[in-house]
């Protein structure tokens, strides 16, 4: 299969903004006072709840390959571009640091990198646009491309998000709504000859108080809950390329040239269920539990038949194969550390895999074969820069008073993290 190569990533600037944000957090660890308990100040009432859930409309900390994020209650910045944030994560496998649950029969190492930034634009202080660019490198030999440590880029995401809060229900509930489209510029999407993929977002999240939202520990916990529903628009209901043509047998015998490139259907429908949960442990640590269902309808397979001599005989299909409905489950975990305003740092845990195991039975939530762990599972190290903040520490032109000690606990964000449904 042959892809139109990309234009390459240009390193220089994301090196510029990570170096920006480390010797801030250098500078402030550094140089900041101790300050008495009797001068401690006084801390404010309770916070807003931005919260998002599953739609994309809170303040993003994590990957692609992982996560959701950590929300600070804040007073609002005025830029109008705020909660634009830059994400830098590595990965490697469980069977790379021998953190297996049982050996497997071939040993395949993966570390890989992945670079993601997230712009975002307010119109009103309820609705706004955002977008998302991925960038992956695998230094190991593990990733399913053409060369050797190839530059792979995801699709680009777009989305028009309006978030509110509900006082009808609680001061500390929120919902969202938008829409999305994402566009096919990942070498997956070129190859299974998809035009874009749109869909809608819904989301609602509850903040729980325990201890007072201006509480030093455990001040409070959330829980939210997300759908997002995609339709690709393709040429085919089957993976095509207009640059791969060879020569194909039909039924009765002609040859003819395909693009076809798998005889496997494409997702017809996707409906993405989330349910995010997150515990405050401190006003700058943060614990994120997720678990997300992916479920596809492929098309399905139309009825032939071959011509022969005593008439037309129906084609049938391998059992299994005709299975149209699958069902992928994502569990992530992650603690998230806010080392300084402008950047967060995020150790976590993730599992993205078939419902289906390799025997043919469904995953459960106990035994050798189990939701919580697979031969694809992965170790994460997120670091996240938020650009709003870098840019007004860097211009010397705070946007926002001083934020206050009030925060609310959120969740992860991954390679489709809750913040992302």
């Amino acid at each position: 299969m042959v892809h139109n190569r990309l234009p390459p990533l240009r390193p220089a600037p994301i090196a510029a903004v990570l170096v920006a944000a480390v010797a801030r957090a250098s500078l402030v660890l550094a140089a900041e006072p101790t300050v008495p308990a009797a001068e401690q100040p006084t801390p404010v009432g309770p916070a807003s709840t931005d919260a998002t859930g599953a739609s994309e409309s809170a303040p993003e900390t994590s990957k692609d390959s992982s996560q959701i994020n950590t929300t600070i209650d804040k007073p609002e910045s005025n830029l109008p571009w705020r909660d634009t944030s830059l994400h830098f994560e590595q990965t490697v496998s469980t069977q790379t640091v021998g953190l297996e649950t049982s050996p497997q029969l071939t040993y395949v190492p993966l570390y890989e990198w992945w670079l993601s930034f997230r712009p975002r634009y307010y119109f009103t202080d309820k609705l706004f646009a955002s977008a998302r660019f991925d960038y992956y490198k695998d230094f190991t030999n593990a990733a399913q491309t053409t060369e050797y440590r190839q530059d792979i880029f995801g699709d680009i995401w777009a989305n028009l998000v309006y978030a509110t809060g509900v006082p009808a229900i609680s001061k500390h509930t929120e919902v969202s709504a938008g829409a999305r489209l994402r566009f096919p510029t990942s070498l997956e999407s070129q190859g299974e000859g998809v035009y874009v993929r749109a869909g809608a977002l819904v989301g609602i999240k509850q903040v729980i108080p325990i201890n007072g939202l201006s509480a030093k520990y455990f001040s409070n916990a959330h829980v939210a809950l997300g759908l997002w529903y995609e339709h690709p628009f393709s040429r085919a209901t089957t993976p095509t390329n207009p640059n791969l043509d060879y020569t194909r047998q039909d039924t009765e015998g002609m040859s003819f040239v395909s693009d076809q490139v798998s005889g496997t259907t494409l997702v017809n429908h996707q409906l993405v269920a989330s349910i995010d949960t997150g515990l405050q442990i401190t006003s700058k640590l943060a614990l994120n539990v997720d678990m997300i269902f992916f479920n596809q309808w492929h098309y399905g397979l139309p009825s032939t038949c071959v011509a022969t001599l005593t008439g037309c005989a129906a084609v049938g299909t391998t059992p299994g194969f005709g299975t149209t409905y699958t069902v992928d489950t994502w569990f992530v975990t992650s603690i998230d550390y806010e080392l300084v305003d402008e950047l967060t740092l995020t150790l976590g845990y993730y599992n993205l895999t078939n419902e289906i195991a390799p025997d043919g039975q469904r995953r459960g939530l106990v035994g050798q074969d189990n939701i919580w762990w697979s031969p694809d599972a992965r170790i994460f190290f997120d670091i996240t820069a938020n650009l709003d903040t870098i840019y007004e520490w860097a211009s010397g032109k705070p946007t926002h008073p001083p934020q206050s000690q009030n925060r609310t606990a959120t969740a992860p964000n991954g390679p489709l993290g809750s913040s992302d449904l």
